[in-house]
């Protein structure tokens, strides 16, 4: 983030780190506590998921927001400063070096179905600790958005 003088980085099997600190995800492991990110892609209806989703977890988290980057809503998971986030449709470039932060600052890292997350995957289903991921996975069912 230039604008904020941070720099993320992170390597397989090494930590994920900010300026040289290591960082490590939240401890959040609910919904109730939860401060969750999120992005909508460029053309939003209102049966999209992404709406439809936001709708539910506005109403059972503390609260959601947007900083219009996917990349920095993953680096905000890894760091700490959001405990959970999704998205439908990002691209690769958007999410492959986020994912692997939070992977390295102990966070979880899925496709909504809860399986492994290819790099070339659109979809996206982060959080801070396994039981927070859980969830919101259950809510994602339940709204029947799992691919």
């Amino acid at each position: 983030n230039p604008i904020s003088g941070e720099c993320f980085t992170a390597a397989a099997k090494h930590g994920a780190f900010l300026n040289g600190v290591a960082l490590r995800t939240s401890d959040v492991r609910t919904m109730s506590e939860a401060l969750i990110a999120t992005g909508f892609p460029p053309a939003v209806t209102p049966d999209g998921p992404d709406l439809r989703l936001f709708n539910e977890i506005v109403l059972v988290s503390q609260s959601v927001r947007r900083t219009g980057s996917a990349a920095l809503n993953l680096a905000y998971v890894a760091a700490g400063r959001f405990d959970a986030g999704w998205s439908f449709s990002t691209k690769i470039w958007d999410v492959a070096a986020g994912a692997l932060l939070i992977q390295e600052a102990g966070g979880v890292v899925t496709s909504f179905s809860g399986g492994r997350r290819s790099p070339d995957m659109g979809e996206f289903l982060v959080a801070a600790t396994p039981e927070l991921h859980g969830e919101i996975r259950l809510l994602v069912r339940r709204l029947g958005l799992s691919r």
